[in-house]
């Protein structure tokens, strides 16, 4: 279930001219029901660490139901003709950081210590090698980052010259050098939470463009 409110702007004051808009929503999942109608969950199983038992039991982990702030985005972009027709263009952005999760790897040999009987994958015979995944801490409820805001601005000119247009851009990208993390590792374990991927850092790019 998802409920939300969107506002968009768009306005022009002079020379300059501003667009953007604010996204205010939440997703709902559950399914809980169906988790509990199933002898297999493996939300029952205990054989997870001690820090987060009693965490990952089935009402828990089947339903999402994260905070306003999880899917709220701010978006602003705007220009302004200067003297000499330099144009200065900027782009501002704040937006969720991603979730926290844990996920705990469950052998065959925990599972049928707890459920009385292997996991349904192993079937046959012979050693199975199956394991199934619990979600230590409930989806959608832990953000280890603040909220990411990135900046980004551009400088340019058009010149003409016999028919054609020149136009030169400076751009500058990330302005001010923010580095929230964008991706770990959700196994937990010794490498649990390692930092896979961060925000591009600040970058300057200079263009030029040529039509004719």
């Amino acid at each position: 279930m998802h409920n939300g409110v969107d506002v968009t702007l768009n306005a022009r004051v002079g020379n300059a001219y501003l667009t953007g808009g604010m996204s205010v929503g939440k997703t709902v999942t559950d399914s809980c029901e169906v988790i509990r109608a199933l002898p297999e969950a493996v939300g029952q199983i205990t054989q997870v660490p001690a820090a987060f038992r009693g965490t990952a039991a089935p009402q828990r982990a089947c339903r999402a139901d994260p905070p306003w702030s999880a899917e709220t985005q701010l978006k602003l972009s705007g220009t302004y003709r200067l003297p000499a027709d330099f144009l200065v263009s900027g782009n501002y952005q704040n937006i969720p950081s991603i979730p926290t999760t844990a996920t705990f790897t469950v052998t065959n040999a925990l599972a049928s210590a707890a459920l009385g009987r292997n996991l349904s994958a192993c079937r046959g015979t012979g050693a199975c090698t199956a394991t199934a995944n619990v979600e230590l801490i409930a989806p959608g409820s832990l953000y280890r980052e603040d909220r990411i805001s990135l900046v980004s601005m551009a400088l340019s000119r058009d010149f003409r010259l016999a028919g054609a247009a020149l136009r030169p851009r400076f751009e500058l990208h990330n302005a001010f050098n923010a580095n929230a993390v964008t991706a770990i590792n959700p196994r937990f374990g010794a490498q649990w939470q390692a930092v896979r991927d961060v925000l591009q850092p600040r970058l300057v790019k200079f263009a030029v463009q040529l039509d004719f």
